[in-house]
């Protein structure tokens, strides 16, 4: 089994002429600090508080958010990298997952810049399990399988985060180890052929990956009980399969990653496809 450890710091060198940053500050979605979710100001809606900032004060509201809640995890937790596993099932194009991982990278970039956090490329690690053999049209079922024996492994345990205990996993871990990325045929040409290409943005969504939440289970068979006022109510019935969703890779890297760090965005954000979760 391949797996690569895609270093992101190098493509960013490689990339570093190429940005334009005012433009792409001056399109940034803005994200509510309390709610911690996105929003944009469509046209239709009342005068947006923010239509008047200028890119650098687009800079200075993002500057102080993601980047440094981040470095303050990473150094209280003493953790020594942060990304996602991403699971390649398929294989018809090397050129087309060339092409997917340099957007990926290059969005994640981006968005470092934005929130003056360059500096984390450093610890950015981007997993690829990439063995035709075992993931070519792999289900994320199947994907999940093996993703949780490898958090559990020795392998995960002694190479992962060396200077912790054990591997953080759960909602007060990283997301690195409760969610994974799987990657199938749709969800590659959403990116390299449907979705506009980097330096453009793609507020929209267009290019999407597969998320899934490794931890989530089903409740139990349905249970009965009585409540307040007597009546016999159904517990679990009707339930919706929270498993899995699609993410844009717009605002994965490090919008969704630190969504996710508490967990409960997950939940409110989430719907089946075809919705598609974005973030800033």
């Amino acid at each position: 089994m391949t797996t690569i450890h895609f270093s992101v710091h190098r493509f960013a060198l490689f990339r570093s002429s190429q940005i334009n940053t005012t433009s792409f500050c001056s399109t940034l979605v803005l994200r509510h600090s309390k709610l911690g979710r996105t929003s944009t100001c469509p046209p239709t809606s009342k005068s947006c508080p923010y239509s008047s900032a200028s890119p650098r004060s687009f800079r200075t509201m993002a500057s102080s958010n993601l980047a440094n809640q981040l470095r303050k995890h990473l150094q209280e937790e003493n953790y020594s990298k942060w990304g996602f596993v991403i699971y390649r099932c398929t294989y018809e194009s090397d050129d087309d997952w060339a092409r997917f991982m340099e957007n990926l990278n290059a969005r994640a970039q981006d968005h470092l810049e934005i929130y003056e956090g360059l500096d984390l490329l450093d610890s950015l690690e981007l997993t690829v399990r990439d063995d035709r053999e075992a993931f070519d049209g792999a289900t994320i079922q199947k994907c999940r399988d093996h993703f949780v024996d490898w958090v559990g492994s020795a392998e995960g345990r002694n190479s992962e985060q060396p200077n912790t205990p054990a591997i953080p996993t759960g909602w007060d871990g990283q997301p690195r180890y409760t969610f994974f990325i799987h990657v199938d045929k749709d969800s590659l040409e959403s990116v390299v052929r449907r979705a506009p290409q980097p330096p453009a943005d793609d507020m929209e969504g267009t290019g999407y990956v597969n998320m899934m939440d490794s931890k989530w289970v089903p409740s139990s068979d349905e249970e009965t009980e009585i409540d307040l006022d007597g009546n016999v109510v159904t517990i679990g019935e009707g339930e919706e399969e929270q498993d899995w969703q699609r993410v844009a890779i717009w605002g994965l890297i490090p919008g969704i990653y630190m969504a996710l760090l508490g967990g409960d965005l997950w939940y409110a954000e989430f719907e089946k496809p075809p919705h598609v979760w974005v973030e800033s």
